[in-house]
């Protein structure tokens, strides 16, 4: 339970969190004859950032159904890539850096630390499989029909509020994985959604009544069976109702666990910051383009995001 001053108006925000995670065609999987790790300890340094670059060399396959891991293979001409990971979501890049060991911002919100090795680290290894052709690039990612559910990516990362549409979408079985973790530790974005009562609410005691049943084992419940949220409470985790909905995805289990590895943004407005974000955007494009270097990208990202915090430092705080 948070309490947020909206307009000078205190309002109760109830939040229902969601985690990245990994999608995986299983028939994919199964056809490249690659292992998964479908379960494991998060604590564990199992399924790298390597393992799961290697997993998707195999899963790649070019438009002459030669794969990744296979002498010919045309990097150019590609039907299916092994995953599909958009290095603009700050969900991405934002763990990228952690996973190395490093911080994007520093904690008072009054200095970009995104220019580091470590930062360069983690611009590096999420554009170099792009250009190695195992990862869909930006224009293929972007495109308006998703690359997973369309057959073109063997794996995609999402949330579980992403879950209903790809219950619908996809033809092949899939299931959801751990994401890797980098050569630090492992990281994923992690974010929250939620219901809200304004202290200015004429109907407050109803409202609040409402939130009490929607967050009891019963509105939970509910919430859950349509697949996209994940329980609030961790005395829900391994209640069957939750547990053992319907799949895909069967493997529940992962979105409640990835929590203790997972981080929440820094508070800055990711998408709302003009000349950072337009950064990031240009960055990782100019990289996939070849005409720029994680380098130079990790200075202009860091720089575009310093005069941001210069300008906004009552905000940030």
């Amino acid at each position: 339970i948070r309490d947020i001053g909206v307009a000078g108006v205190q309002t109760c925000a109830l939040p229902i969190c969601d985690v990245v995670v990994l999608m995986v065609n299983k028939k994919m999987v199964a056809e490249a004859g690659v292992t998964i790790p479908w379960t494991l300890d998060p604590k564990s340094t199992q399924w790298t950032y390597d393992d799961f670059v290697k997993v998707c060399q195999r899963l790649t396959v070019d438009g002459n159904g030669k794969r990744g891991d296979e002498a010919g293979f045309d990097k150019t001409n590609i039907s299916v890539y092994g995953a599909a990971i958009d290095p603009t979501w700050w969900a991405v890049y934002v763990p990228a850096v952690l996973a190395e060991g490093g911080q994007f911002v520093s904690d008072d919100l009054t200095k970009s630390l995104f220019n580091s090795r470590e930062g360069v680290a983690a611009i590096t290894k999420l554009t170099k499989p792009v250009l190695d052709g195992y990862w869909a690039p930006l224009s293929v990612i972007n495109t308006d029909s998703s690359p997973f559910p369309a057959g073109k990516a063997a794996i995609f990362d999402t949330v579980r509020g992403g879950i209903p549409t790809f219950r619908n979408d996809m033809k092949d079985d899939w299931d959801v994985v751990h994401f890797y973790m980098g050569s630090h530790k492992r990281v994923t974005g992690m974010g929250t959604q939620g219901f809200a009562l304004s202290g200015s609410s004429k109907l407050a005691n109803d409202a609040w009544n409402f939130l009490s049943y929607m967050y009891s084992e019963d509105g939970m419940r509910i919430i859950t069976s349509q697949y996209g949220a994940v329980p609030v409470e961790q005395r829900f985790y391994n209640a069957a109702w939750w547990k053992n909905l319907p799949p895909p995805p069967a493997n529940n289990d992962v979105f409640t666990q990835a929590f203790d590895y997972g981080t929440l943004p820094p508070r800055l407005p990711f998408y709302t910051t003009g000349p950072f974000t337009k950064a990031i955007t240009d960055g990782f494009t100019g990289i996939e383009l070849k005409l720029t270097t994680p380098d130079k990208v990790a200075t202009s990202v860091s720089d575009a995001l310093q005069k941001w915090l210069d300008l906004n430092k009552p905000q940030a705080q």
